[in-house]
């Protein structure tokens, strides 16, 4: 749970599994995680601030697998990664 005193509370939540198959030869993985970032007060009151901004708020996940080769010689592994982002706060000068 994360509280902020002007955005309010966030609740969010984060897991994982990994499933390991052929005798811990192949191995399956698998998480998601949320993310919230209230503004920092120099995003928000320097001369560049803005106070119209938004939190940022984020949900991430991955998938992945390794498989063991050539009798424990070799380890071949791949992961894709995805992560959605709302009201990002970029500086651009």
């Amino acid at each position: 749970r994360d509280e902020h005193d002007t955005f309010g509370g966030q609740t969010l939540g984060q897991g994982a599994l990994a499933w390991a198959l052929n005798d811990g030869n192949t191995i399956l993985r698998a998480s998601f995680g949320q993310g919230f970032k209230a503004p920092s007060l120099y995003q928000l009151y320097s001369e560049y601030g803005n106070l119209a901004l938004n939190p940022e708020e984020a949900d991430a996940w991955d998938l992945g697998v390794e498989q063991v080769l050539a009798d424990g010689r070799a380890v071949v592994s791949a992961t894709w990664f995805q992560r959605e982002t709302d009201n990002q706060i970029d500086y651009v000068s």
